[in-house]
């Protein structure tokens, strides 16, 4: 007799999950309250790539009027682009809802609240309330954004990535409090339509904890843009008045029309996991290397706490099942790609050259620049670079990318990291000119001094 198994949440990890289990031959349902999709599809990675698609088409354009290739005005249409956006997100939640009918997984729209291991609650719009049984349960709920205990945060109606996406108007200008990735995507998007946009982040730097060198890459490149940021200060106070919001630090006032949250995310697990076997651990579900969170109850994605990474959390779905069905499958946390879409497109895999050097002492560094790559003069986008970083026995720890195209070149990166290539692997790879792949094996190359073309 096959498996059942009920996994709460349509996000990223709870329907990539699902859709493993069948094809494993276990009976698969899907409770899911809101769309199927998740934060990611929904109001996340796709609403926002496509902003950035049309960001980066304005600055083609500018370039090719600077370089005299295109002339003549033209205008923009926020809204129209809304448009745009909205019918991408119901063309991938229509795909994904064939996918579930495609591989008989059983979808149940409602809010899903564990009772006990192997029984499920789940609540409609209509409230109407049916009890799902199973052989297992994976939690799969994701997360939400963040607030901050500053005052006037609640009066201020501070938007969040959500209601910044579905504004059928840009701002002319928007705060942003918080520096990080969300910060800066959303800074560089909105910059590039004309907002006058400022970040205002509490560290010392934007993007705290990624390579120093992508920080620095980044801050100059939304400068250039225009965007405003301020680091190492913290907003005490938010006021909502008639011509926008006024917020306050311990020495600076700004006013902007808008204001954005970015302060992080926390994870959102389903009523009822708190008082199950203490599942929760700082507001995440506590699993171990295998996803288990004991009791035949699993967890995977954003609920278990950071990285928020929609790729992560499919990853975490699909390795969940298969130990669930009698596998040992441990995801690989050394080697999870992040890919970021900000004014200098950025990937990032592995370790920094500062916690590298922390963990093995000595380490080589290749780094190689846009500039002296042809690809990247042909797309009017020479600023950049390809880090590599190697340990002493030659196998690569860590790829950062700041450029164009950085996120098409980090499936080879994630791979090399994964599989601790070396540096000869790269040396007797042949690489396809003119790319941008080129430089992966130019900065392997000058971890020892041997890059060709600088």
């Amino acid at each position: 007799m096959s498996k059942r198994i009920t996994v709460i949440g349509g996000g990223p990890a709870g329907y990539v999950a699902a859709i493993r289990a069948a094809q494993l031959g276990a009976e698969a349902t899907v409770i899911e309250p809101v769309a199927l999709g998740g934060v990611c599809t929904n109001v996340g990675c796709i609403p926002t790539k496509t902003y950035y698609h049309f960001a980066e088409i304005l600055h083609d354009i500018e370039k090719a009027q600077k370089e005299g290739v295109i002339s003549g005005e033209f205008a923009t249409d926020w809204r129209r682009m809304m448009v745009k956006k909205d019918r991408i997100v119901a063309r991938l939640v229509k795909g994904i809802e064939y996918l579930l009918k495609k591989n008989e997984v059983r979808f149940l729209s409602g809010t899903g609240r564990i009772i006990e291991p192997g029984k499920v609650e789940v609540a409609g719009a209509d409230g109407k309330t049916q009890t799902v049984e199973s052989d297992y349960i994976l939690i799969a709920t994701g997360s939400e954004p963040m607030d901050l205990p500053i005052d006037g945060w609640e009066g201020a109606n501070v938007w969040t990535n959500t209601e910044l996406l579905g504004t059928e108007r840009m701002p002319e200008s928007l705060l942003i409090i918080g520096g990080g990735i969300i910060g800066c995507e959303f800074a560089h998007i909105l910059a590039s339509f004309g907002c006058k946009a400022t970040i205002v982040e509490i560290m010392e730097t934007i993007l705290p904890g990624m390579d120093p060198d992508v920080i620095e890459a980044v801050t100059k490149a939304l400068a250039k843009e225009g965007v405003s940021i301020r680091t190492g200060a913290a907003v005490k106070n938010i006021e909502r008045t008639s011509d926008g919001i006024i917020a306050k630090t311990d020495d600076e006032i700004f006013e902007a029309e808008e204001i954005l949250g970015a302060v992080g995310r926390r994870p959102t697990p389903p009523e009822g996991s708190d008082k199950l076997l203490n599942l929760l651990k700082n507001g995440a579900v506590a699993v171990d290397n295998f996803m288990s969170a004991g009791e035949q109850i699993w967890a995977a994605g954003d609920v278990t706490g950071a990285p928020y990474l929609a790729h992560r959390a499919s990853a975490m779905g699909e390795a969940a099942i298969e130990n669930m069905l009698g596998a040992k499958n441990e995801l690989n946390n050394n080697a999870i790609p992040g890919a970021f879409f900000t004014a200098l497109e950025v990937g990032t895999v592995g370790l920094t050259e500062t916690d590298a050097k922390n963990r093995f002492g000595s380490v080589s560094v290749g780094k190689f620049p846009y500039r002296a790559s042809g690809r990247a003069h042909t797309a009017s986008s020479p600023d950049g670079f390809v880090k590599v970083i190697a340990v002493p026995e030659g196998h690569i720890v860590g790829i950062h990318i700041a450029g164009k195209e950085a996120s098409e070149m980090l499936s080879a990166a994630a791979l090399t990291v994964a599989r601790r290539l070396s540096i000869d692997d790269w040396r007797e790879t042949v690489v396809a000119h003119p790319t941008f792949g080129e430089m992966l094996r130019e900065s392997a190359l000058d971890t020892e001094d041997n890059a060709i073309h600088i």
